[in-house]
């Protein structure tokens, strides 16, 4: 499986309370994808309940967005069968990325931290939050009013004459599940 990456704006819409929660993503069979705490890798029933999730028989834990410092440090976590744990034990990133990435961030002026995001397919997605129930709900985006929502990944593509960069919309952010 070779493994692509988006560029993100790191961002979160509730805190996490200790170091034994983390954001957790699963799906369900309407093309939904929630963005729940799992607290010690564990999620909470009444939110698999409410939206339907499914968990893998033989679930595992992986990494699928991350800062970039000197290193990726996961930020986000997805919920995968076990089986499917190869392929993400696999990603490696050669050590002159880092320098790189700090390279073009400071050549173009950025000044904010931006992360990495495994590449998800398919069509447009909104991604609304629930701040009480501390879940980010993210699903195909229909003919809703985007000028409220604001677009927080990209795509990037290397082409010979520099980088070009494609809102892709898979994280397109605002609104509220309530």
């Amino acid at each position: 499986m070779n493994l692509s990456f988006n560029i993100f704006l790191p961002h979160r819409h509730f805190a996490l309370s200790n170091d034994h929660e983390r954001l957790v993503r699963l799906h369900n069979d309407t093309g939904t994808s929630v963005l729940s705490v799992f607290t010690d890798d564990v999620p909470d029933p009444s939110i698999i309940d409410d939206y339907k999730l499914f968990v893998p028989a033989t679930p595992a834990i992986v990494p699928f967005s991350f800062l970039v410092g000197e290193t990726l440090i996961p930020f986000e976590y997805a919920c995968v069968d076990r089986e499917n744990l190869q392929a993400f034990q696999r990603m490696e990133v050669a050590p002159e990325f880092f320098k790189d990435w700090a390279a073009i961030l400071h050549k173009n002026s950025v000044g904010f931290p931006l992360g990495l995001t495994l590449r998800s397919d398919g069509e447009p997605m909104i991604q609304l939050s629930d701040a009480t129930r501390r879940v980010d709900v993210t699903m195909p985006l229909s003919n809703a009013d985007q000028s409220s929502y604001f677009t927080a990944e990209w795509s990037i593509e290397s082409r010979s004459d520099g980088l070009n960069h494609v809102p892709v919309g898979h994280s397109i952010c605002g609104g509220s599940t309530k």
